[in-house]
C-alpha cells in the first residue's frame, strides 16, 4: 500500500500492486501535507497545512479522531503500533485503539 496526500484537501491510499485508488479521505480544508498508514491496524493519518490531524478506519474512509491543533508532522512507526506526532519541538508517541482495527483486505 502507499499513501497520498494532496493539495485538493484529500488523502487516498493506493494498491500498489493493481494501481488502484482504494480509499479517499476526505475532511480537511487545506491541503494535506503529512501522511501515513498502519496496515497492521487498518488506520491511517493526516495532517493538514493548518496542522490539523485526522486519524482515519482505513476499510470505511471515516475519520475516528480529529485534533485541531498545530501539529508539523504525523505518521506511524514501523512496527504500525504507535502514531508519532511532532510539533516541530517536540515528538508525542500514542497509541490508537479502534474496534475495527481489522488490516485492509484486497
Amino acid at each position: 500500500y502507499a499513501i497520498s496526500g494532496s493539495s485538493d484537501e484529500t488523502a487516498r491510499l493506493w494498491d500498489v500492486a493493481t494501481r488502484q485508488c482504494i480509499s479517499i479521505f476526505e475532511a480537511h480544508d487545506a491541503s494535506v501535507r503529512s501522511v501515513g498508514f498502519s496496515p497492521q491496524r487498518g488506520l491511517a493519518v493526516s495532517l493538514d497545512e493548518s496542522g490539523q490531524l485526522r486519524v482515519w478506519d482505513a476499510s470505511t474512509a471515516k475519520c475516528i479522531i480529529e485534533v485541531p491543533s498545530m501539529f508539523k508532522d504525523a505518521r506511524w512507526s514501523n512496527d504500525g503500533e504507535h502514531l508519532l506526532i511532532a510539533d516541530g519541538q517536540e515528538l508525542v508517541v500514542c497509541r490508537v485503539d479502534h474496534p475495527s482495527k481489522s488490516p485492509i483486505r484486497t
